[in-house]
């Protein structure tokens, strides 16, 4: 009697696995199905515009800090810079401010913007029309230190990468402050302003990469991060249970 128990049991139990089973199967199916839709609007709306707006951020921004340490000229510098950093910006912008995308749209004009005219001034330089001098561009640093500054409070919130690229940029408008600043240590912050634009501008290759791979397969495969007002909770809840 009590085997035919047992064995009730675990005939039960078998059907309760079976069940089980196949309600994963379902969720598995239905997931995949989920995931394929997601694949095909995504290309049926086509790549988002800021693949383009970030490809042409890091290769303005690397390359005018290139010309810094004197890996090419400045005229390679300024058509780079006025190319692939301002008009390939300007068009993502544009594009961006078509689909709603207030945020993108504001980052791809404001530097597009600021790499044509810094190209311009290179071009004027080279050719003998304008010569530029350090005290020229010291309130454009000011003015973009505080627009990175602004842009820092959103994007706390935002994502971990939206606000390290932005700290990276603020960081390297600091460094040039500094150097108009403190001129007997000029060549020293403006190599640590370049480094941070490097910085900044592989970053934005990061970004492009993780838009390509979300265009292609329909999720995240490198993601952005959590928002930092998000880890700061984190961290400061761990300090107080330690402190406790």
């Amino acid at each position: 009697m009590d085997d035919l128990k047992e064995v009730e049991k675990l005939k039960q139990l078998l059907a309760d696995v079976q069940s089980i089973r196949a309600e994963q199967d379902k969720t598995v199916e239905k997931l995949q199905a989920e995931l394929q839709l997601n694949k095909q609007k995504m290309k049926k709306e086509g790549a988002p515009p800021a693949i383009v707006g970030f490809a042409g951020l890091g290769i303005g921004i690397i390359a005018l800090q290139l010309e810094f340490f004197h890996v090419h000229s400045p005229l390679v510098a300024a058509i780079l810079l006025f190319f692939f950093g301002g008009l390939l910006q300007l068009v993502a912008g544009f594009q961006e401010q078509a689909e709603g995308n207030s945020y993108a749209f504001c980052l791809f004009t404001v530097f597009g913007a600021l790499s044509c005219v810094l190209a311009v001034t290179i071009f004027a330089n080279v050719f003998g029309v304008y010569k530029p001098i350090h005290s020229d561009f010291h309130p454009v640093d000011i003015l973009f230190t505080i627009f990175n500054a602004i842009w820092l409070v959103p994007n706390w919130t935002r994502d971990l990468a939206s606000f390290t690229i932005c700290l990276f940029f603020f960081l390297a408008f600091v460094m040039a402050d500094f150097a108009f600043w403190v001129p007997s240590n000029a060549v020293q912050f403006l190599t640590a302003r370049s480094i941070f634009f490097i910085f900044g501008g592989f970053l934005s290759w990061y970004f492009m990469v993780h838009f390509v791979y979300k265009y292609l397969y329909g999720y995240d495969v490198l993601p952005l991060g959590p928002a930092p007002v998000t880890i700061a909770k984190k961290w400061w809840a761990r300090f107080k249970s330690y402190t406790l």
